[in-house]
């Protein structure tokens, strides 16, 4: 439930707490902040220095997902948000939060910006930038699926199997 932050020697400078266990987090210089994602649900903003939560954000699960029984294995399982990443796209910091079956895109402050929702369950935690395409690629860990989100905040599925390129391989 908590980020610890290790001086040079490796011993512990500080700690900052939230209330559920953390899935993943990041740390965004320009701000001093660190955004952790949690198996409550919750995406927060950290302040560095003072440690005081700056905002949290409560991730939505996948609306198909919820209305099936799925739902309840799957919330049970893999709950809360398993992925925080920041990528700069059209020259803006936009945190990706991936959690079951869904994938929110927020500025800085806390924002809503973009939720896809991605159908066939399973935590989306792995996202990495394609060199030279200005795409992020998202893996779906459940089924091996890619999907590209664009600088312009659309979605779509590669499917099974991409390239360095982001092109479909079969």
């Amino acid at each position: 439930n908590c980020i610890k932050l290790l001086d040079k020697n490796g011993r512990i400078e500080k700690t900052y707490s939230v209330k559920a266990p953390i899935g993943d987090f990041c740390y965004y210089a320009p701000r001093d902040q660190f955004f952790a994602g949690s198996r409550d649900e919750l995406l927060t903003a950290i302040d560095r220095k003072t440690g005081k939560t700056l905002w949290t954000f409560t991730s939505e699960m996948n609306e198909n997902l919820q209305a099936s029984s799925a739902f309840y294995g799957m919330k049970c399982s893999i709950p809360g948000i398993s992925g925080v990443k920041i990528f700069t796209l059209k020259g803006k910091p936009v945190i990706f939060a991936g959690s079951t079956g869904t994938v929110e895109l927020l500025d800085l402050d806390g924002k809503l910006l973009r939720r896809n929702y991605h159908g066939s369950g399973g935590y989306l935690d792995i996202f990495a930038e394609l060199p030279g395409k200005g795409v992020i690629g998202v893996r779906h860990s459940s089924t091996p699926e890619v999907h590209l989100t664009t600088p312009e905040l659309q979605t779509r599925s590669l499917g099974i199997g991409v390239d360095a390129n982001g092109v479909y391989m079969g």
